[in-house]
């Protein structure tokens, strides 16, 4: 079987029943888990919001392993200790014949993970987000990172609604209420509601180690200022006061610093060494930023051609008070990987090990 590792799939009822099963059962019997980090108390639809991700842990490999005779296992375990659920986001793999192979052992208060088997974290990012970060208490050299891009749709609870269906119910109002209805205010509702659940995309796999190179560190209420416009324009369309002077980019991984701060704020920019310039004044600005392409390259995710170019940025400010790791969400995206400079995908490397370690197991 020839699998594309990196094509969108989706999920389906079948994949994130078990989930919702799971969701079910934790808010009855775990009334302190409805708390969210901000401290507001969720009802049953905002706490199945919150751990819908975790569904991502299990499906993305399975996609991944498709082709094995074995896949990965679901976490379903409850805690009645909050601490003492900190785990791996893979602890097994189990086979097509039922055979279990733990990754990570429960140990009276504590998940210990087996020597020499890959400690995997899965990261899942919206399809609308522009950056994304790594808590240092997560980070270790020599964990494996899998960044998944999702996005579900906003009425994916609907299809497991299977009594509430909407052509059976009586909510058509009496026309004797409307005397004019002529600027089509009052209307009734689409029907035909969504069947889709969400879809998955695997962005890439990455060691520990290499994300530590590629990343910048941010403290409490540091700024964060990432890309959320790129466009192409005319050389007049560049503001007077932004032009006068020119700086070619001379290296592959650029990092804008307009008022030469000598701090992390704006996020690492890849590019081709001496194919990009810059279009500026004396004084730089922190919101926008002219360019003029060379030659042909890529910048981030976006294709240059010859020509002018405005870069957009936008101010993220985190409130966690520990230490995170951030960067462009399309610099985990291997798919945008045409130059040197960014991390090495390890979606084989890990797969092999993991067949590797079943393997192992069942011989």
């Amino acid at each position: 079987m020839n699998i594309n590792k990196y094509q969108e799939i989706e999920i389906s009822e079948l994949d994130f029943l078990p989930l919702l099963k799971w969701c079910l059962l934790k808010f009855e019997s775990d009334p302190l888990s409805r708390i969210s980090i901000g401290g507001r108390s969720d009802k049953i639809g905002g706490f199945i919001d919150r751990f819908a991700n975790q569904c991502v842990n299990w499906i993305i490999f399975n996609h991944l392993l498709a082709d094995k005779d074995f896949k990965v296992d679901p976490d379903f375990f409850f805690y009645n200790e909050k601490s003492a659920k900190k785990c791996a986001d893979v602890i097994g793999l189990k086979g097509n014949n039922g055979d279990i192979v733990p990754l990570s052992y429960f140990v009276k208060d504590e998940w210990i993970h087996e020597k020499n088997n890959p400690f995997i974290e899965v990261k899942t990012v919206r399809n609308s987000q522009f950056l994304t970060g790594l808590g240092m208490p997560q980070f270790d050299d020599n964990h494996y990172f899998v960044y998944v891009e999702s996005e579900f749709d906003d009425l994916y609870l609907f299809n497991f609604f299977n009594k509430l269906d909407i052509n059976d119910q009586n909510l058509k109002m009496d026309s004797i209420y409307l005397k004019d209805n002529s600027k089509n205010i009052i209307q009734m509702p689409n029907s035909n509601l969504s069947e889709k659940i969400a879809t998955l995309r695997l962005l890439g796999i990455y060691k520990g180690s290499d994300l530590m190179k590629h990343n910048l560190s941010f403290n409490q209420n540091e700024p964060i200022r990432y890309i959320k416009g790129f466009r192409s324009i005319e050389e007049v369309d560049i503001p007077p006061r932004s032009k006068g002077m020119k700086t070619m980019i001379k290296d592959d991984v650029f990092i804008y610093d307009p008022v030469n701060e000598r701090k992390n704020q704006f996020l690492p920019i890849h590019t081709k060494a001496n194919c990009v310039q810059i279009i500026h004044s004396s004084k730089m600005t922190k919101t926008k930023l002219y360019i003029e392409a060379i030659k042909s390259c890529y910048l981030n995710q976006f294709k240059l051609d010859p020509g002018f170019y405005e870069i957009e940025f936008a101010v993220f400010k985190k409130s966690s008070k520990e230490v995170e790791l951030f960067n462009h969400k399309s610099i985990y995206d291997q798919s945008n990987h045409v130059y040197e400079s960014y991390p090495t995908d390890c979606t084989d490397e890990l797969i092999n090990k993991l067949e590797e370690i079943y393997n192992r197991k069942n011989v």
